[in-house]
């Protein structure tokens, strides 16, 4: 005996209404939040904060003669491109408007972190050089105060300690910027072809009556506090715009945007699951 139609369209609701049930829930697993992925892309997220204080912290160490080494700098930029890496790896349950803000936040981080890197590269350099024209001032500076002690030249020795001590007080952050200009009207004096500062007011100093051998040594010395000098400028600007960079606050809002975007997701998928279960 055929079925009556009653019996066909109940079968027929009931395919389709488990079809429709099977479809949320394939659904429902395929946006799930998977717990190993959102813990890894956490701690990715939470890390980038820290790392910049540690980058910022190994500059100063250097900088401020702590180390002599740059083995941190190293370290640190290992972890800056683990942690990078990581970022790319953006979790599945994350839809396709939330991938879009995460992207740009994440760009936007790292356009700060390559200037900040690249600043980085350039304070290490030139501050290989300061430190290489530091370790040589002080030597030939007394090898050659100790000649003119010999030569009874009061006003050349007096101006010559006058450029080490002040050389050093600058770099050491311990001195104004009015120092080193200070330091330039007397290396001017010396005149070693150094071009003489706009306030300077004093006379030039005579250095013929010297022998060419300690005029040159004199010259070196200029040379290597001409050196200190304008290096010393260009790292204490790398460092003001390597602590300036916006790189701590981008990277805040990496971390606060993917711990909102979790949230959203964690609601969602909770709001799926019971109307899962309703159905």
């Amino acid at each position: 005996m055929p079925p009556k139609p009653s019996h066909v369209f109940l079968g027929a609701g009931l395919s389709v209404a488990s079809l429709g049930l099977m479809v949320l829930l394939v659904w429902a697993l395929s946006t799930r939040i998977q717990g190993a992925d959102h813990e890894r892309y956490a701690r990715a997220t939470q890390r980038l904060e820290a790392i910049d204080a540690r980058l910022n912290e190994e500059v100063a160490k250097c900088r401020l003669g702590i180390i002599a080494h740059y083995d941190g700098l190293v370290r640190v930029g290992d972890e800056i491109r683990i942690a990078n890496a990581e970022l790319d790896n953006i979790p599945a349950f994350i839809n396709a408007e939330e991938q879009l803000l995460m992207t740009e936040r994440i760009e936007a981080y790292r356009e700060s972190l390559d200037d900040e890197l690249a600043s980085v590269e350039q304070f290490k350099s030139e501050y290989a050089v300061l430190r290489n024209s530091l370790r040589a001032l002080p030597h030939n500076a007394e090898r050659v105060l100790s000649r003119l002690t010999h030569v009874d030249d009061g006003p050349v020795r007096e101006t010559i300690e006058s450029v080490l001590r002040d050389t050093l007080l600058v770099v050491a952050g311990a001195s104004s910027a009015e120092r080193g200009e200070e330091v330039r009207c007397n290396l001017a004096r010396l005149g070693l072809g150094v071009a003489q500062p706009s306030p300077c007011t004093t006379a030039p100093l005579n250095l013929e009556h010297l022998d060419s051998e300690l005029v040159r040594d004199i010259g070196s010395v200029a040379g290597h506090v001409g050196i200190v000098l304008t290096r010393n400028d260009a790292t204490t600007g790398l460092i003001d715009h390597i602590m300036l960079e916006p790189v701590s606050s981008r990277a805040q809002a990496v971390r606060d945007a993917y711990a909102d975007i979790h949230e959203k997701a964690a609601e969602r998928a909770q709001l799926r699951w019971l109307f899962i279960l309703c159905a």
